[in-house]
């Protein structure tokens, strides 16, 4: 079934029956639409457990995620709590829910973009305010539009923190209260003036990528700039900050190759709030210290918001969402990442096609699961508008045959 087919079996369905009817014929048309290449849709959070939850990574061995998310019972203007939660297989080994979470973030705090230590399953690294923030706009989507807000509090700070991981596997689980001596609050990896987060480890754990705003000042009206975000990357042997990224404009959200030789991210230097996506292949001195960026290829080039771009581990294309099909219905799609190939006949094709934003893709370590954040309508919940987690089975071989990509299986040019 293609996206035309599949939303006009949706839009029948909803005038024609009850909820429940619209509901199962709902997730019918998006499960089968987006088939292949996606299969075994879960959805790991709930609104019965989260009020949103979103922007969520696999631990290095696959068996963990962390994420952001608002609990149920905290205000609507409440900012982003950490979170992490083990992975349930099924007795066939497939993802079937997530256990009850742990909490990383100290309570009122303002919190984003988690990831795992790639060597030591026991620590995790997030932005964080530590403390509650100067009162702001609470980030994520609008409920009842189709707006996305984002906020950046001056004193988000790179932070890391343990997890006891091997202390919660022996229970059995996360009891709440008997906490380890080893449970530590969160401390900042390092700490400068303004905005720094969107955090990622290189593979082998010497650089965090990271995005850095500068405190804006207010025009004659009180009102601030845009956000003029920075990417930096951060030596942790040497301890020396370095800027890659430093377009006018938003330079964010980026992420490390799985051979970490090459970097992605979004930018908006081209036009304000028009997103475009880039990779940048890294220099690197002969202590193996990286010293800039080599080489720079844009992705995209459009009049859409293309944001939050994510590789796949064989390293031959990338994910990422986009208002190419509406502001009202972000969907994520997949790009050649082949730097040789030109911008006009670089590929892409969506991968996801229901009604609701799909945003923030991510792969697991094996490149067979893909988990992302969604406003979609699942069986028995029609109504529901919040953003929550979903995982599914990604084909690889059926995305790339979309794509119209070789079949020999080599990476992406170096």
């Amino acid at each position: 079934m293609n996206r035309q087919t599949a939303l006009c079996t949706l839009s029948a369905s909803l005038l024609l029956g009850c909820a429940g009817a619209a509901a199962e014929a709902q997730m019918a048309a998006w499960a089968e639409a987006e088939a292949p290449i996606l299969t075994g849709h879960v959805r790991l959070t709930s609104p019965e457990r989260f009020a949103k939850a979103g922007e969520a990574y696999f631990s290095p061995d696959g068996k963990w995620i962390i994420f952001q998310a608002v609990d149920v019972g905290e205000p609507a203007t409440a900012p982003y709590g950490m979170y992490a939660a083990a992975l349930v297989q099924d007795e066939r080994g497939e993802i079937a829910g997530i256990q009850e979470p742990i909490l990383l973030s100290p309570p009122g705090s303002a919190n984003t973009c988690g990831w795992f230590h790639p060597t030591d399953p026991t620590r995790v690294m997030f932005g964080s305010t530590i403390t509650a923030p100067k009162a702001q706009e609470a980030p994520g989507f609008k409920v009842g539009t189709s707006r996305y807000v984002w906020a950046f509090p001056a004193e988000m700070e790179v932070s890391t923190r343990t997890i006891p991981v091997r202390w919660i596997e022996s229970r059995g689980g996360w009891p709440g209260q008997d906490a380890p001596a080893d449970w530590d609050a969160p401390v900042p990896l390092f700490e400068r003036n303004g905005y720094d987060a969107e955090c990622t480890w290189s593979p082998d754990a010497r650089f965090v990528l990271y995005a850095h705003v500068e405190p804006g000042e207010p025009d004659e009206n009180g009102v601030l700039a845009p956000a003029d975000a920075d990417i930096w990357i951060y030596d942790t042997e040497a301890r020396t900050h370095k800027a890659l990224v430093a377009e006018k404009g938003y330079d964010g959200g980026p992420f490390f190759s799985a051979d970490g030789k090459w970097i992605c991210y979004r930018s908006d230097r081209k036009r304000n709030d028009h997103l475009q996506i880039y990779i940048a292949k890294l220099a690197f001195d002969d202590a193996g210290a990286i010293t800039g960026v080599e080489r720079e290829v844009a992705l995209t080039a459009n009049d859409d918001v293309n944001w939050c771009p994510f590789w796949h581990p064989n390293g031959r294309f990338l994910l990422y969402a986009t208002s190419e099909l509406g502001h009202d219905n972000y969907e994520v799609f997949a790009i050649d990442a082949d730097p040789e190939v030109s911008i006009g006949s670089r590929s892409r094709v969506p991968v996801t096609m229901a009604m609701g934003a799909d945003v923030l893709p991510a792969f697991d370590p094996s490149g067979k699961w893909m988990m992302w954040t969604s406003r979609r309508q699942p069986q028995g919940d029609a109504g529901t508008s919040s953003t929550q987690l979903w995982v599914a089975r990604f084909n690889a071989a059926a995305l790339e045959q979309k794509l119209m990509m070789p079949k020999d299986g080599s990476p992406v040019s170096n």
